[in-house]
């Protein structure tokens, strides 16, 4: 089976969070099963550009992938690639899109009506509510120019949990919908030792992810506020890269709650440098007012390090595994979570570490998560059959 995989960022950029490694991932798992997939996507990296074989097909880590040329002056347009996918979807059997709002959905949808090939999407948490109300007059035309039709066109959906199910069938009520969490790598225990070797670091509390409004920052930080005085000792690390200058609100807010001294902005992390501030963390916190899944979760449980996500997230099962809270995503709820976390016992908080990293091991591996990805794409080809 050959399927077509269409995406706006992909590896080596390192500008986007979230779907880009994991789309990687996947396609060098399916290839390893002998589903043959080939990725188009653009040379575009956030406000810079890849320096990678454009315009032609090429590999990253035996994966086929065609960098389109992005056209000057634009975040993600390529003509080069809308070409491509018309050209490749000739020979595809499926062609799966990450995302919604962007062109590559109204370009699959022109190429499975013209070649009737199936399509599926990965609304990767677009259709939520929270989600839709940002920018809400540039979505709404997005829809209005095709994106409906491309929407309802759609063979199926793979959501990431329950939650975006539900997100899905409020906006398309019958659409076919197929949950295939995002895999995650564990670490080994020796790799896990070797990163936390040194000095004992001070007690951590680590955001990891965009500096964006539906991030819920600025209540985390307000939250900070209220606990650091019981917890002199500890920080508040928050590690990702600004979106759309919310940064800047955020910073006038740590000055303005005098938190400046605990509250420290890393930027963007990866590699050795992320790996080291998660090994010595002492807590992971996501207190987003909507996830459709929420990566950094998986990553930090797979560090033994137990997380407090809010009830934007579908990660129920903190509670459920005993290796972390799920709460509301208010200042109250943050506040009383954050005091948890560092007031209870380290080998209490160790354990349950040690919890939800064999919880990752055990049902968010990749091989087990690429076979029921290919299950469901033979499953789609059948049925258009």
């Amino acid at each position: 089976m050959r399927v077509l995989h269409l995406i706006l960022g992909y590896p080596p950029a390192d500008q986007y969070t979230g779907p880009p490694p994991q789309v990687h991932r996947l396609a060098r798992e399916l290839r390893s099963l002998k589903v043959d997939v080939r990725v188009v996507t653009t040379n575009g990296n956030g406000p810079t550009t890849l320096d990678v074989p454009a315009g032609r097909w090429t590999e990253r880590d035996g994966v086929p992938v065609y960098y389109g040329r992005r056209i000057p002056r634009t975040v993600d347009l390529s003509w080069d690639s809308w070409r491509e996918i018309d050209r490749a979807s000739a020979a595809a059997d499926l062609i799966h899109v990450t995302g919604v709002f962007s062109w590559v959905g109204l370009a699959a949808a022109a190429a499975s009506r013209r070649r009737g090939v199936p399509v599926v999407i990965s609304p990767r948490g677009s259709l939520d509510p929270e989600a839709l109300s940002f920018s809400p007059w540039k979505k709404g035309l997005y829809l209005r120019l095709g994106g409906s039709r491309a929407l309802e066109h759609a063979a199926a959906f793979h959501v990431t949990s329950e939650m975006e199910r539900a997100h899905v069938a409020n906006r398309l009520p019958g659409a076919r919908t197929e949950i295939v969490p995002n895999g995650v790598i564990v670490p080994t225990q020796d790799e896990l030792a070797g990163w936390a070797r040194g000095p004992a670091a001070a007690p951590t509390l680590l955001f990891l992810g965009r500096i964006h409004p539906k991030k819920n920052v600025i209540p985390l930080v307000r939250a900070w506020a209220a606990v650091a005085p019981r917890h002199p000792e500890a920080q508040l690390v928050l590690a990702g890269p600004d979106d759309r200058g919310h940064q800047a609100e955020v910073e006038r807010t740590i000055a303005s709650l005098g938190v400046g001294a605990s509250v420290r902005l890393a930027g963007l992390l990866g590699g050795e440098p992320l790996s080291r501030l998660l090994a010595t963390s002492t807590c992971l916190v996501l207190p987003s007012l909507t996830e459709n899944f929420g990566n950094v979760v998986a990553e930090a449980l797979a560090f033994r390090v137990p997380v407090i996500a809010s009830k934007g997230t579908p990660w129920s099962g903190l509670t459920d595994h005993s290796c972390g809270w799920w709460i509301e995503p208010t200042i109250d709820g943050l506040t009383t979570a954050l005091d948890d976390a560092l007031a209870i016992d380290p080998a209490v908080r160790a354990a349950m570490g040690e919890r939800g990293r064999r919880w990752m091991i055990e049902e968010f591996s990749w091989p087990s998560l690429a076979r029921r990805m290919a299950a469901f794409y033979v499953d789609v080809v059948s049925r258009r059959a």
